[in-house]
């Protein structure tokens, strides 16, 4: 560095720090993000819940009923132990067929046949 001045010497050093700093913070740190394999679905029609492992497979929703060829799988959710569908996905329920049995279409909360999810 023939002809460098020292206060050059000193922005290109404090730059590579800088510049390792930011490779360290971005591949060493863990952020806590959690990406899940996993989501729970419900036959808006009956109340069955099930569980599909999306880890390995992904969901085209309304998800197709393995076995049959009903598009009556959506997404729900437990809070408070009541099971709900999302609220974004209740329009597809309305455009299911008959779901008066098993589903509130008002609120979104599913009257649900087995509390254990089965897996598919």
């Amino acid at each position: 560095m023939q002809g460098a001045r020292p206060w050059q010497i000193v922005v290109v050093i404090l730059g590579l720090l800088v510049g390792g700093l930011g490779v360290y913070m971005s591949l060493g740190k863990d952020d806590g993000i959690e990406i899940a394999d996993s989501m729970t679905l419900v036959d808006v029609q009956t109340g069955d819940l099930y569980r599909l492992d999306v880890s390995k497979r992904a969901a085209l929703l309304p998800m197709t009923l393995p076995g049959t060829n009903r598009k009556a799988l959506l997404p729900c959710f437990e809070a408070d132990g009541k099971w709900f569908v999302e609220g974004r996905f209740l329009d597809f329920a309305k455009d299911i067929g008959d779901v008066s049995k098993s589903i509130n279409l008002g609120t979104g909360e599913i009257t649900v046949t087995n509390p254990n999810p089965k897996d598919i």
